[in-house]
């Protein structure tokens, strides 16, 4: 199944997606970074950098569409069983 939150902000939504086995993604886009003024709000901070997967899209849409695939069939999609 796949679910998609473009805002995972706190600790337990984080904790529950966890105890759902989800994959999180941190999706980040040199020079487009949000100001200090938002960053610094309390519901930026908390969540532990470490519990997602990084990508940087720092491309063309088809570039950030390759890393996406490649995410997906790296941690997503169920394993294969030779018959």
């Amino acid at each position: 199944r796949l679910l998609e939150d473009d805002d995972l902000r706190v600790t337990n939504e984080l904790e529950r997606l966890q105890s759902l086995n989800a994959r999180m993604i941190y999706l980040t886009r040199p020079g487009h970074q949000a100001d200090d003024k938002v960053t610094e709000h309390a519901s930026e901070q908390g969540l532990d950098p470490t519990c997602f997967i990084h990508i940087k899209n720092d491309g063309s849409l088809e570039k950030l569409q390759d890393r996406a695939v490649g995410f997906y069939r790296q941690f997503c999609q169920p394993a294969v069983q030779a018959a």
